[in-house]
C-alpha cells in the first residue's frame, strides 16, 4: 500500500493536523528536519519490493 497522506505536529498548540498530500505516494521512506525544512527521501513507490530516489522536501 502506497500513501501520499501526512499529518504535522504543533507543538504551539500540542495537536496534529492533516496536511496536503506529498507530491509521491510511496512506503518506506525516511525522513528528517533540517532548519525549517521536513526531508521525505527514498521509498517504494510501487507495492512490494520497489525503491526510489525520489527526495522531496515540504515547508510548511
Amino acid at each position: 500500500m502506497l500513501h501520499g497522506e501526512h499529518d504535522v505536529f504543533d507543538p504551539t498548540v500540542g495537536s496534529w493536523a492533516r496536511a496536503p498530500d506529498l507530491p509521491t505516494s510511496r512506503h518506506g521512506l525516511g525522513s528528517g528536519v533540517v532548519g525549517d525544512a521536513w526531508i521525505v527521501a527514498g521509498g517504494g513507490t510501487a507495492a512490494g519490493l520497489s525503491i526510489s530516489g525520489t527526495v522531496e522536501v515540504y515547508r510548511p
